[in-house]
């Protein structure tokens, strides 16, 4: 890229080279999508590609023009000044601090607020119906809590927790027909069935659009969950990206 920008007549055509460098390589891969399985092509991938390009165009000639006389061929030639490279060192240093900085800050933001009440809850498939997951659930619990370290071994040892969940689904006592009564949507329930194991999802999956409703405000409120289910993988070679439990 350093290259190619080098080549650039006037340095104010970096930026805009750059961006159409950028939005036809992004274009490329985006296209080279539509031919490869489970993957899709996104607008928004495309814009944010091109605009970071133009910003990467952009950044060495906005410091070039106060590093009088210095060019880029200069930096990979190294016929570059022991001053100007400590001023470049500290410039991307100070870029990743920021960025650093500013991934923190995100994930300590992490919340509920925005989570949808409307979402459906899945199992066994995400609710663009593009994520089936094949195998056998034997239980599902969802609390409004963070488990321990002592209250997990203490799962393991016992199969017992001392909390009310929100969500309880033992599948080993349940039946086909007792889904719908209890609020759940079958999708393609030939491919439901019951067995020693639980629930045997083969190209099926449950939907409860009632259950998010109960179970976003007690999330809000705690801002934490977990999640405690059992389950086998059925066949073990599925390809692909699949949602065992998808709520939000």
């Amino acid at each position: 890229a350093i290259s190619f920008l080098d080549k650039c007549p006037e340095k104010r055509d970096r930026a805009t080279q750059a961006a159409r460098l950028g939005f036809a390589i992004s274009l490329s891969v985006e296209m080279a999508q539509f031919f490869l399985p489970f993957r899709f092509p996104s607008i928004v991938d495309l814009l944010t590609n091109t605009t970071g390009a133009a910003i990467g165009g952009f950044i060495p000639v906005a410091v070039t023009n106060r590093l009088t006389g210095f060019g880029i061929r200069d930096f990979v030639s190294n016929r570059f000044s022991t001053a100007r490279i400590a001023i470049w060192t500290a410039v991307g240093l100070l870029y990743f601090a920021g960025w650093i900085a500013v991934s923190v800050y995100w994930v300590n933001q992490v919340n509920f607020t925005n989570w949808d009440d409307n979402y459906t809850l899945s199992i066994g498939n995400e609710a663009t119906e593009n994520r089936l997951w094949r195998g056998d659930i034997r239980d599902l619990y969802i609390f409004d809590s963070a488990f321990s370290g002592e209250t997990v071994r203490h799962f393991f040892r016992t199969r017992e927790v001392n909390e009310t969940p929100l969500i309880a689904l033992d599948f080993q006592r349940m039946t086909v027909e007792s889904l719908p009564s209890a609020g759940w949507q079958l999708h393609f329930s030939d491919s439901l069935k019951f067995t020693e194991s639980g629930l045997r999802l083969n190209g099926g999956w449950l939907t409860g659009d009632a259950k998010m409703q109960n179970l976003m405000p007690s999330l809000r409120q705690s801002n934490t969950f977990t999640i405690v289910v059992r389950l086998d993988s059925m066949p073990l070679n599925q390809h692909g990206p699949a949602r065992i439990l998808s709520f939000a």
